[in-house]
C-alpha cells in the first residue's frame, strides 16, 4: 500500500515584513493524506487539515523561556546528539545493574548458537554418503 500526501497553498496575499519588503504569502493551506487508490484510480482521502492564516507577524520577539524544556530529575535521559550518553540518570540504572535486556540477549545468543550447531550437524549428516 502506498500513502500519498497533497499540500495545497492558496489565497496568496501581499504582505510587508518588518523591513518593508513585500512578500506574497499564502493564507490558506490544505494538507490531505491519502491511503492509496481505489481500483478506478481514485485516491482514498483519510484525513484533511485546512488551515487559514488570519494574521501574520514577522520576526516577533519571544522570551527564551518559551523554548526551555524542563525535564524532571528522575527521568532517564540519553544524549545521542552530543554523544554524552546517559545523563542525570538515577542510581538504579548504573552499569553494574543487570537489566532484562542483557538477560534476553544472553538467552537468545545461546539458543541461536545451539540452533546453528544443530543445523551444521544436520547439513553434514545429509551431505555424507550412506
Amino acid at each position: 500500500m502506498r500513502l500519498y500526501e497533497r499540500h495545497e497553498l492558496d489565497d496568496y496575499r501581499m504582505c510587508k515584513d518588518h523591513t518593508g519588503q513585500v512578500i506574497d504569502f499564502p493564507h490558506k493551506a490544505t494538507f490531505t493524506h491519502y491511503a492509496g487508490p481505489l481500483a478506478d484510480g481514485t485516491l482514498i482521502d483519510y484525513v484533511t487539515y485546512v488551515m487559514e492564516i488570519t494574521r501574520l507577524e514577522w520576526n516577533i520577539a519571544s522570551e527564551h523561556e518559551v523554548f526551555v524544556l524542563h525535564i524532571p530529575q528522575d527521568v532517564r535521559q540519553y544524549d545521542a546528539v552530543h554523544t554524552k550518553g546517559w545523563i542525570n540518570r538515577p542510581v538504579e540504572v548504573g552499569p553494574t545493574t543487570k537489566s532484562r535486556n542483557s538477560i534476553f540477549f544472553i538467552i537468545n545468543g545461546v539458543l541461536f548458537a545451539v540452533l546453528l550447531i544443530l543445523a551444521g550437524v544436520l547439513y553434514y549428516r545429509h551431505r555424507r554418503p550412506a
